[in-house]
């Protein structure tokens, strides 16, 4: 069993719970068939029913919530889940995932070793965090630009981008920016570049 396996349910298991509240088995099944049209509505409910069995998805039928409650999750552009990892998923481990702690000199700690290190905790300033996503680095100064140009205040910016990700759920922060760019008229030939890894 590979660490995709456990990426492609915890991902899953972000976008259907990213409101915080439980949810009926229908309501996952309406998500991961008819929202997000990763599996067919038969499938859909296999993949519900098998997250019960193997101990993802706790609570009765009409309020589950996810076993895992404290994590974050990071998803690349134009993910999506392989179907049957989530029809046949993995068995949960508890020993894989920690609740996120705070180390004793107040900096965050990792708790999820989503990517099989066998270090599930080290410390990690969330000022200086390493993000798997290249462009994750430039989001400063692209929000800067945006304002400068656009005339919007930085405050205003990060209430549009909170906005956005609530409206369209897991979205990275550069995207969002990209966007609020694009909504308000800005040039974005430079932003393309500024955004394009090679």
């Amino acid at each position: 069993m590979s660490d995709a396996d456990y990426d492609d349910i915890c991902r899953v298991l972000a976008v259907c719970f990213r409101s915080g509240e439980s949810l009926s088995d229908l309501d996952i099944e309406r998500i991961l068939s008819f929202d997000m049209g990763w599996l067919s509505p038969e499938e859909a409910g296999t993949a519900v029913e098998a997250m019960i069995d193997k101990g993802w998805l706790v609570g009765d039928q009409d309020s589950l919530t996810p076993t895992l409650s404290n994590y974050s999750v990071t998803t690349p552009l134009g993910w999506f889940p392989r179907p049957s990892r989530l029809i046949t998923p993995v068995q949960y481990d508890s020993v894989k995932f920690q609740d996120e702690t705070i180390s004793a000199n107040g900096k965050k700690t990792a708790s999820v070793d989503l990517q099989g290190s066998g270090k599930i905790s080290k410390p990690v300033d969330e000022e200086n965090e390493v993000f798997k996503d290249p462009r994750s680095k430039i989001e400063r100064r692209l929000k800067r630009f945006v304002s400068k140009q656009s005339k919007l205040e930085i405050e205003e910016i990060d209430r549009r981008i909170q906005r956005k990700k609530n409206a369209l759920g897991m979205v990275s922060n550069w995207l969002c920016i990209a966007l609020i760019a694009r909504e308000q008229g800005l040039e974005m030939s430079s932003i393309v570049d500024a955004l394009s890894i090679n």
